[in-house]
C-alpha cells in the first residue's frame, strides 16, 4: 500500500442511465432473456438506482445472473394466467424475474379496469420502485399522473 491509497474506499462514478440500461439488457440477453424482456428488467433495475433504491437496482445483476444460470429463476417473459374473471386476474409467475411479472400484472390491471388507477400490490416493498410501476400503471390506464 502506498501512502494515501485506500483499496477499501470506492469512488462514485456517474454513468449515463441509457448506457447502463443497454449494458444490463445486453447481459440479460446473453443469459437467454429475450430482447424486450431483457430491456424491461434492465430499465426497472436502473430506475431503482435513479430513485435512490440501490438495493433494488443493478447491484442485483450478479445474483440474477447466477440464478438464471442455475435455473432457479426462469427465463420466462410472461406469467401464466391461472384465473381470469375480467378485472380480477391471478398470475403464476413460475419463478420468473419479478420485474416482468409485476409489469404484466400492472399492465393487465390498467387494461382490465381502466376506470381505476392501478397500483402495485402490497407485496411490493413500500419503498421499492416508487416510480417504475406507478408510471406503467398510469400508461396502461386512464390514471392522471402527477409531476414529482
Amino acid at each position: 500500500m502506498h501512502g494515501t491509497e485506500n483499496n477499501n474506499v470506492s469512488t462514485p462514478h456517474k454513468i449515463d442511465a441509457r448506457a447502463m440500461t443497454a449494458t444490463v439488457a445486453g447481459i440479460f440477453e446473453r443469459l437467454g432473456l429475450k430482447g424486450d424482456a431483457a430491456t424491461r428488467v434492465a430499465a426497472a433495475l436502473v430506475d431503482a438506482d435513479l430513485e435512490g433504491i440501490p438495493s433494488h437496482g443493478v447491484m442485483l445483476v450478479p445474483m440474477y445472473a447466477n440464478r438464471l444460470r442455475s435455473g432457479s429463476v426462469s427465463l420466462a417473459a410472461e406469467a401464466a394466467i391461472v384465473s381470469d374473471h375480467g378485472a380480477c386476474v391471478v398470475l403464476d409467475a413460475g419463478n420468473m424475474l419479478g420485474q416482468l411479472s409485476a409489469d404484466q400484472a400492472v399492465t393487465l390491471a390498467g387494461e382490465r379496469a381502466p376506470w381505476r388507477c392501478a397500483t402495485p400490490s402490497t407485496s411490493v416493498p413500500p419503498d421499492a420502485m416508487r416510480a417504475h410501476w406507478p408510471r406503467l400503471a398510469a400508461s396502461a390506464s386512464s390514471c392522471p399522473t402527477r409531476a414529482r
